[in-house]
């Protein structure tokens, strides 16, 4: 026999005359419009309950656990009582669990699933169970949940064969898995020209080619129609020759967001150019030698000129007369031509003339001058800026010709020294660069 103190007894009474009061949520009201419903009624509308549930004062209930309708209707349990299988007993049998004055299979009950009051639910086309006290759903017949969202939302018949429709007909979780792949499905791949498309289960299920994507700005042929960033202004990376502002020819690049870039001049070289558009052609060393000047005493007193500053026998190192182009040009800005060295010895005499005139050099050669070689190259029309005329002076009585870039000094040798003027021979520099 069952004991407990007359303390105890009416603490555990007060609790369960409170859970008694609850409408247990697992009740399925059926409304009763008709207070004066005879016998025959009540059976019609008993058979609207599904077992183990009996209609009781227009509800449906589990008398096998319902406090109130413990065996049948209206046979409510003792306030410190529970109602297990359909018996007013003081305890739950082994197993089960009191919940709201009923014992209850947490490991089963929808309404209590692991705990009291923990309710289980399902989405459409669903219906809730519990399994090991864990809440899950079963599929209504011919539905089944593909996505696991607690909805069955895929209709599917597990004794039909599967076909070619993008479903799951068989109800086996495999869409159209007869097939090379799912109607409709879609999935990244590899095209053509190596960028990343997407191809599709068209519908025969089978994969489509892959379909290249739209043309990004990368560098890379995206859509494999063989052309770079089409649809956009340039390349990105790529690198064209191009005229600047100055003509030269330069070069641009396409920038990150596929826009070329400013025509970029090249390095200055010697050309007679000006290549990097600063205003200035060929302003870089190298480009210019030097030509020295000597002052000659035998066998007469003379002027010599050439390339290098080691002095000959019997002369004195002078000065730097000017600076002739290295090389000869045919460039935008200006032209060079080459200067020649005539050298005349004999009969006491020493004298050098420069020349840029092929027919003078020809003539003085057949008269017994002496071809030295070409000292350079010099403009046969100014440079703004960059060039000053190599004046050409003679004196016969010492049978010198004198050369010089000063006006200064052209003007002293003909006023003090005797020299006259003979003209310009071309227009040289005054600087290296």
């Amino acid at each position: 026999m069952f004991f407990v103190s007359q303390k105890l007894y009416k603490s555990f009474a007060f609790l369960l005359i409170v859970f008694s009061s609850c409408v247990q949520s697992w009740n399925r009201e059926i409304k009763d419009s008709n207070e004066n419903t005879d016998l025959s009624d009540l059976t019609e509308m008993d058979n609207n309950c599904n077992p183990p549930f009996i209609l009781c004062n227009g509800f449906c209930v589990d008398i096998s656990r319902n406090h109130e309708n413990c065996g049948m209707c209206g046979n409510q349990c003792m306030a410190i009582q529970v109602c297990d299988s359909g018996r007013c007993q003081m305890e739950c049998s082994p197993g089960k669990t009191p919940c709201n004055g009923s014992c209850t299979d947490t490991a089963s009950d929808i309404d209590n699933c692991g705990n009291c009051g923990n309710v289980c639910h399902a989405g459409t086309n669903a219906y809730p169970v519990c399994v090991s006290g864990s809440c899950s759903i079963e599929c209504q017949h011919g539905w089944s949940d593909l996505d696991r969202d607690g909805s069955c939302e895929s209709q599917c018949d597990p004794s039909s064969t599967d076909i070619c429709n993008g479903w799951d007909d068989n109800c086996n979780g495999i869409c159209d898995e007869n097939y090379e792949c799912c109607r409709g499905d879609s999935m990244p791949c590899i095209t053509s020209c190596g960028s990343a498309g997407v191809k599709v289960c068209t519908n025969d299920c089978i994969w489509s080619l892959c379909v290249p994507p739209e043309e990004d700005c990368n560098g890379i042929d995206d859509d494999c129609d063989l052309n770079c960033d089409n649809g956009f202004e340039c390349c990105e990376g790529v690198t064209e020759q191009c005229v600047t502002t100055c003509g030269s020819e330069g070069s641009k690049t396409c920038s990150s967001l596929c826009l070329w870039t400013p025509c970029q001049p090249p390095v200055e070289s010697c050309n007679g150019t000006d290549d990097n558009c600063n205003g200035l052609p060929d302003d870089v060393s190298g480009c210019r030698i030097t030509i020295y000047r000597f002052l000659c005493t035998t066998p007469e007193v003379n002027h010599y000129y050439k390339l290098d500053n080691t002095t000959p026998n019997g002369c004195t190192y002078e000065q730097i007369a000017w600076y002739n182009y290295a090389r000869n040009v045919s460039g935008r800005s200006f032209s060079t031509t080459p200067m020649y060295s005539m050298i005349y010895s004999g009969s006491g005499i020493y004298d050098q003339i420069l020349t840029i005139s092929e027919l003078e050099k020809n003539e003085l050669i057949a008269n017994g001058w002496q071809f030295e070689g070409i000292i350079g190259h010099c403009s046969e029309t100014p440079v703004s800026g960059m060039t000053l005329p190599v004046y050409k002076l003679y004196k016969s009585s010492v049978h010198d010709h004198f050369y010089t870039i000063s006006e200064e000094e052209k003007n002293s040798a003909m006023s003090t020294y005797g020299y006259s003027y003979e003209g310009i021979v071309c227009y040289a520099w005054n600087g290296p660069i």
